[in-house]
């Protein structure tokens, strides 16, 4: 009799394990990437570029829980193996990178562009948080730009690099019941094994 409790008690804990591993496991991730050419960071009416190879990366998941957070991220890095030999201009001008992302019906924290100082083989890196409540699937949009800011004259050129359309799905699954039933079958676990 003890034998079987044991058993029983083993076999409840592993599948209250395994339930609960379901409903806290982390969902898939998408990793999108982009390369910019220093022709592609020129603008050539102001004269101005980065000079340098840049690389984005942008990791979103591919899945959401209901009510639950996720962190997006988007690094925009050189790309260059040597140093970058950058274009005077740039020193008397301030580089900046401006990133939105845009996920209608979705909780995105934050809503407005962001923007992140460039320097020479430095990257510039981006955080935003996603959640929603109602199940099904997102679309949005993330928006990548350069602009430059001369102090002198204070103009600004922007260049639009990246339009890119993105789709998020908030899981239907019964995350909740899971939790609750993973649980259950631990503490049954735990009383079966406690009984003598």
């Amino acid at each position: 009799m003890r034998r079987f409790r044991f058993v029983l008690a083993l076999a409840l804990a592993l599948a209250g394990l395994l339930v609960w591993g379901w409903a806290f496991f982390p969902l898939p991730r998408q990793t999108l990437k982009w390369l910019f050419t220093p022709p592609q960071l020129y603008s050539a009416a102001a004269g101005l570029g980065l000079g340098e190879t840049r690389a984005a990366q942008f990791s979103l998941p591919q899945q959401l829980r209901p009510g639950e957070e996720d962190r997006v991220e988007l690094n925009f890095s050189s790309a260059d193996a040597a140093s970058p030999q950058l274009p005077a201009a740039y020193g008397a001008c301030n580089a900046l990178a401006e990133a939105r992302l845009e996920f209608p019906g979705v909780n995105l924290r934050p809503q407005n562009s962001i923007r992140e100082p460039l320097a020479p083989g430095k990257p510039a890196v981006f955080y935003w948080s996603l959640s929603a409540v109602e199940p099904g699937e997102y679309e949005g949009k993330l928006w990548l730009y350069v602009t430059f800011f001369c102090p002198e004259d204070r103009s600004e050129t922007r260049l639009a690099l990246l339009s890119a359309p993105l789709q998020v799905t908030v899981s239907a699954a019964p995350w909740g019941a899971a939790r609750w039933l993973g649980g259950a079958l631990l503490a049954l676990a735990a009383g079966v094994a406690l009984v003598r």
